[in-house]
This record gives structure tokens, sequence and C-alpha cells, in this order.
């Protein structure tokens, strides 16, 4: 795998790795991670059980905890010397969140889970860190990007038919005059092709 931001990269890893280390701890220590136990049946065939441990409850449960671990800071630190980073965080977050915690619950957080599920609970697997860093860098870094805005066009009427607004904006037919465009008859987006 190329990595696209490499001092990014070992950062997270650093993050995710010393994260993992204190979950398993507090687990030594008695906290309980849930179970789930499956049965997996199918024709003609012994059924299999499967029993997979519920990390991201565990982890959603312990988040403002992991928040405040130092390698936590270093990584939220890390992500906002990327503007594609803080740009992401802020699109999943919504506005009202600072820009720390937008990043760390949309970023770090996400990425932890996603590597836990991978591992199968909480045994590190650099292979497994690095799937999860990858479809991240993809998130953040791809080539493309699709972002939607409202913007109410009142008192215009269409006649039917579809009104380009320039830029790959339009106003489509269907939407009643006076009413926010959306292609739907209802309130809504100007819709981008």
């Amino acid at each position: 795998m190329v990595v696209r931001a490499p001092q990014l990269y070992e950062t997270l890893r650093a993050f995710c790795l010393g994260t993992f280390r204190a979950l398993l701890s507090d687990i030594e220590r008695g906290a309980e991670l849930p179970f789930a136990f499956e049965e997996h049946t199918s024709y003609a065939k012994p059924a299999l059980y499967e029993y997979r441990p519920l990390v991201k409850p565990y982890i959603e449960h312990r988040a403002h905890t992991l928040r405040t671990r130092p390698d936590a800071r270093l990584a939220v630190e890390e992500l906002m010397r990327q503007p594609a980073a803080t740009i992401f965080a802020r699109a999943h977050a919504g506005p009202r969140a600072r820009e720390d915690e937008a990043l760390f619950g949309s970023v770090l957080l996400p990425l932890l889970m996603d590597t836990a599920e991978i591992c199968g609970g909480f045994d590190w697997d650099d292979d497994a860190f690095a799937r999860a860093y990858a479809e991240l860098e993809r998130s953040i870094f791809g080539e493309r990007h699709q972002y939607g805005a409202v913007a109410p066009v009142i008192g215009l009427t269409t006649g039917g038919t579809t009104i380009e607004l320039g830029r790959g904006l339009r106003r489509d037919h269907g939407d009643p005059p006076g009413d926010v465009c959306t292609g739907r008859g209802r309130p809504g987006p100007v819709r981008a092709p």
C-alpha cells in the first residue's frame, strides 16, 4: 500500500496501538467485553457458530476517556495539519462540533473501531490497521468528493422544465413554484447533476 501521508499514518497507528493496549488493560482489570454468539445454518451441512466480540459499543462507551489520552491529542494535532481531514471531519460532525471533537469523532474513533473489527478484538494486527487506514485515506484524500448545499429559490416558476442555474446546478421541473428546488415536488436542495 502506498501511503499518501506517512507522518499521519505513523501517528494514527501509534494512537490505535496505544489505545488497543489501554483497552486490553481494562479487560485484564475486569471490564466486560460483550460478545455476540451467532449460528449460521446451511441446508444439509452442520451449523457453524460464531463467537464475535462487540468492539464498537465497547469503544463507544469509553470514547470520552480515550479522547483524553496523550496519543489521541497527538493524533488530533496531526489531523489538524491535514486540511482534507478537517474538511472531512466538519462535513461528518456538523457545524457545531469543535474541530478537535469533530476529528476525534469522525476520523479517530471510526479508524479505531474499523481496525478492532478487522482484528476481531484487540489483538493487534498491522495488516488490519493498514486496511482500515487505506480506507480512511481514500475517504479523506480521494480524487472526488461530493457535497450538497441548500439554496432557496423563491418566486421562480419553471413551467415544467428544468432550468440550468450554472456550474452544474439546476432547478428541476416538478418543484412547486416558489419552493426550494428538489425535483421531487417538495422543499429540498438545488441539485447538482
